[in-house]
């Protein structure tokens, strides 16, 4: 017999995905994993308009313009509020959607293009 035991259920890696519902933005365990990763549990929310992209940079101290992600205890990944976010980038969409995003090394920060068919004009 040549088949081997798979005994390892947990997960070491996940993609990161960003997913908004609901005034909230929850990342994966992949995407939590950016943010934890350097010690931090507050994130700044840029946005860049023309490109239709978000971008999460992981901020170790809180300030005025952070936002609290949410990790519960023995997971990797996390939520955040960002109901005022949306609305400043008039996100229209109304159900569930999870996107990929990408980490961009050199910036520390967790970038994803949003569906501008979602963003209103």
């Amino acid at each position: 017999m040549s088949y081997v035991l798979f005994s390892d259920k947990s997960t070491k890696f996940a993609p990161p995905l960003i997913t908004i519902r609901n005034g909230r933005i929850s990342l994966s365990s992949g995407a939590g994993d950016y943010i934890t990763g350097v010690g931090a549990r507050h994130v700044h929310l840029f946005w860049d308009a023309g490109a239709h992209k978000l971008a999460i940079k992981p901020v170790k101290k809180e300030d005025e313009h952070s936002f609290r992600v949410s990790i519960p205890a023995g997971r990797r990944g996390g939520t955040l509020s960002a109901e005022s976010f949306l609305k400043f980038i008039r996100w229209t969409c109304k159900e569930s959607i999870s996107m990929a995003a990408q980490w961009n090394e050199a910036e520390q920060l967790l970038e994803v293009e949003l569906p501008a068919r979602y963003i209103a004009s």
